[in-house]
């Protein structure tokens, strides 16, 4: 992660996803184009020791849509030996850290039931869940997995295949799962699912062995794919020279850097949906 992003994130200042989806809604109506909608994405949103419980509280009160990130690590009790996942940024992990489902999902249930209730789609997703693993083990990933599947009717999927290069329409719900770009995620969330089963988490582009200033071209050159369907590009910040990466924000701020900005390596890839850039207007 860049330095001033680094600095924002830690200092629970927002970041900006901004973004727009380019599929077609079941009613045949194109939706908004890339660059047309920008979000906060709320990073880091979780506590970190005894401090800031209420980042969530603070993320949702601006609003939706709006985009989450649950960075989340594996435990395991010493004493009993049994496991699970909880929400924190990482070691040393004590067990007393909250879990996903108590602090994200127990959250949101008024606003997704509202919003299925309501039945407008108008601006759904209406959270993007980032999911940020600290470690990928395959037990941890699975546990995750089966946490989706007890919330399967609020989020965004799309219908597994025998051949991933074949990307299919997404049923867009009022919650989108981001997650990253390991194998070993697809593997879990993509390849061992059955066909006809349904896609719950769509994963980024491979971009971790590559120089991250690179032209779009170079750091976007995989195919979209049924697990990869959409590209998150990241920029340090939204100057007047980056208003049409990002959505028309503008700072004030005139950076000479390109309008394509500062990759980092957490790119995401899902172009049918979304082709969101993540900017911080407010660069210390």
């Amino acid at each position: 992660m860049h330095r001033s992003v680094r600095a924002a994130a830690l200092a629970g200042l927002p970041l900006l996803l901004c973004g727009a989806f380019i599929a077609l809604r079941a009613n045949g109506q194109q939706v908004p184009q890339p660059g047309s909608r920008t979000i906060m994405d709320a990073h880091n949103c979780y506590p970190y020791f005894e401090w800031w419980g209420d980042r969530i509280d603070r993320a949702l009160s601006a609003g939706t849509p709006v985009a989450i990130e649950q960075d989340l690590g594996w435990y395991t009790d010493s004493t009993t030996g049994k496991s699970w996942s909880v929400v924190t940024h990482g070691d040393p992990i004590t067990g007393e850290e909250p879990i996903m489902e108590q602090y994200f999902f127990a959250r949101v249930r008024p606003i997704v039931e509202q919003a299925l209730k309501e039945g407008d789609k108008g601006d759904w997703p209406l959270i993007t869940l980032n999911l940020d693993f600290k470690d990928n083990k395959p037990e941890h990933l699975a546990a995750v997995l089966a946490l989706l599947r007890k919330y399967q009717p609020w989020l965004t999927s799309a219908v597994k295949l025998s051949h991933i290069e074949r990307a299919q329409p997404l049923d867009v719900k009022p919650i989108l799962v981001l997650t990253g770009e390991a194998d070993a995620q697809q593997t879990v969330f993509y390849d061992q699912l059955h066909e006809g089963e349904r896609v719950m988490a769509f994963g980024a582009i491979h971009t971790e062995d590559k120089d991250p200033q690179a032209a779009p071209e170079i750091l976007d050159s995989e195919k979209a794919n049924n697990y990869r369907p959409l590209v998150e590009q990241p920029v340090e910040s939204c100057g007047t020279q980056r208003t049409a990466a990002c959505g028309g924000v503008d700072s004030g701020k005139d950076e000479s850097s390109s309008g394509f900005g500062r990759a980092r390596s957490r790119q995401r890839s899902l172009d049918p949906l979304l082709h969101p850039r993540r900017c911080n207007p407010a660069r210390p």
